[in-house]
């Protein structure tokens, strides 16, 4: 077996290649759902939570609240149900050497909420909590301590997900409306993938990642 993706000739004689081309139809789900304070409460949510996760051993959640099912857990409020309470990204940073199969990412979903939950806790809100660069660092920082082949699950009020640039593939889209003047909840599934072929299919026209180029991959909406 070769050592490098680059060694082979073709995109298709890689290995895993037909279990990653068989994944180019996105899968996505609108199903109606009252709001939750605790996402992983909310019926349709959990569903699919748990078909991915399934016992949680593996999977890590920065953001974990009260019901996370992951087996690393952290929250920055010390009474939620989690083993560490420290800020996302000294969580994430103080995980040297380890991998895991996944993670939850569940943070507030604005600055207001990220500033509501800091002024709650009386710590001191700075610029960079409350604008994107909150959201991308703590994704950066955990993204090369996923596996191969292992799963990103985002929920907020947008899709962008972990997306092409930290090495994953958007696979599947649950749009949760709550009625009323609720936004709704959004969660993207995104896979890992190795560097090498993640760059491989990318230069193919049908296998462009969605949220990098101008042409994404088919959807079904189911």
């Amino acid at each position: 077996m070769k050592e490098n993706y680059n060694d082979y000739r073709r995109t298709s004689d890689m290995p895993n290649f037909e279990m990653f081309k068989k994944q180019d139809t996105l899968k996505i789900k609108r199903i109606w759902a009252m709001p939750n304070k605790w996402t992983f409460q909310i019926k349709p949510i959990k569903e699919i939570v748990d078909r991915y996760v399934g016992d949680g051993n593996g999977w890590i959640d920065p953001f974990a609240g009260m019901n996370s099912p992951a087996e690393f857990t952290n929250d920055l409020n010390p009474k939620a149900k989690a083993k560490y309470h420290m800020k996302a990204i000294d969580f994430i940073k103080q995980m040297n050497g380890q991998v895991f199969k996944g993670v939850l990412f569940d943070p507030p979903y604005s600055g207001r909420q990220i500033k509501e939950c800091y002024t709650d806790l009386h710590i001191d809100v700075q610029r960079d909590d409350t604008n994107s660069f909150f959201y991308y660092s703590v994704k950066r920082e955990i993204a090369p301590k996923i596996v191969d082949g292992g799963y990103a699950i985002c929920c907020g009020w947008n899709s962008g997900g972990f997306g092409g640039k930290l090495g994953f593939r958007l696979v599947e889209v649950l749009i949760v409306p709550h009625g009323s003047a609720h936004n709704d909840t959004i969660i993207t599934i995104e896979r890992k993938m190795n560097q090498s072929l993640l760059l491989a299919v990318n230069n193919k026209e049908d296998w462009l990642h969605p949220t990098d180029k101008s042409v994404g991959i088919r959807p079904t909406i189911l």
